[in-house]
C-alpha cells in the first residue's frame, strides 16, 4: 500500500489512488487560517444501499480542468529514483497540451474505479497468447504483490520482475527491459 503524504509546501494536494485515504491528514492540512471552509467527502463501500443490492465502489467525479493540470505533480512517484527525470513533470504536462490526454486519463479512472481485473486478467490466460509481464519490484502504484494473481490467472505469461524500478520499468531500467521485449518479440515472430 503507498502512502498517501500531505505535501511539505503548497496549497494543492492531488493524488489518485486505490488505496484507503488518509482522512485525518487530509483533514488536518486543509484546516489552516486562510481557508475560508472545509468540506472532507468521505464514504465507505458498504454491500447494499436503499433500492439498491451488490454495491462494490464508490465514484468520484472530477472536472477535468480541475483534476487534469494537477495530474502531472504526483507523476514523479512512478520512478525509484526520480531525481534521474528531472523533467518528467514538464515532459508530462506537455502531452496534456493534447486534446483528449487528460479526458482519456480521467476516463480511464472513472471507468476503472469499480473494475475487478481479474475476469480481464482471466480472459487473457483463456486466450492462450503469449504474454509478457514485466514489474517494477518497487512499483508504489501497482504493488508487486498483484503481481501473483497475474500469473495465476495468465499461466503462459512470462514473468519478470524487475529490480530498481518502479512503475516505469521500461523507462526507468531499459538495460534490463528492451532485451527482455526483443527476445519475447522475436520469438514470437518464427
Amino acid at each position: 500500500m503507498r502512502a498517501m503524504l500531505a505535501p511539505g509546501s503548497g496549497e494543492d494536494w492531488v493524488g489518485i489512488t486505490a488505496d484507503p485515504l488518509p482522512i485525518t491528514a487530509a483533514y488536518e492540512w486543509a484546516v489552516r487560517p486562510d481557508c475560508g471552509a472545509v468540506v472532507l467527502f468521505s464514504g465507505t463501500v458498504r454491500d447494499h444501499a436503499e433500492g439498491r443490492s451488490g454495491v462494490q465502489h464508490l465514484t468520484y467525479e472530477a472536472y477535468e480542468e480541475q483534476a487534469v493540470p494537477k495530474m502531472a505533480d504526483g507523476q514523479l512517484t512512478d520512478f525509484v529514483e526520480p531525481a534521474k527525470w528531472p523533467d518528467w513533470t514538464t515532459r508530462y504536462r506537455k502531452q496534456m497540451q493534447y486534446r483528449g490526454f487528460g479526458r482519456a486519463l480521467l476516463s480511464t479512472l472513472r471507468e476503472s474505479g469499480g473494475t475487478v481485473l481479474d475476469s480481464v486478467y482471466a480472459r487473457v490466460g483463456a486466450s492462450g497468447k503469449p504474454t509478457l509481464l514485466l514489474w517494477g519490484k518497487e512499483d508504489s502504484t501497482v504493488a508487486i504483490t498483484h503481481a501473483d494473481g497475474v500469473r495465476k490467472a495468465i499461466p503462459q505469461a512470462q514473468y519478470h520482475p524487475i529490480d530498481r524500478a518502479g512503475h516505469l520499468p521500461h523507462m526507468e531500467r531499459t538495460d534490463v527491459v528492451n532485451p527482455l521485449l526483443i527476445t519475447f518479440l522475436r520469438a514470437g515472430s518464427g
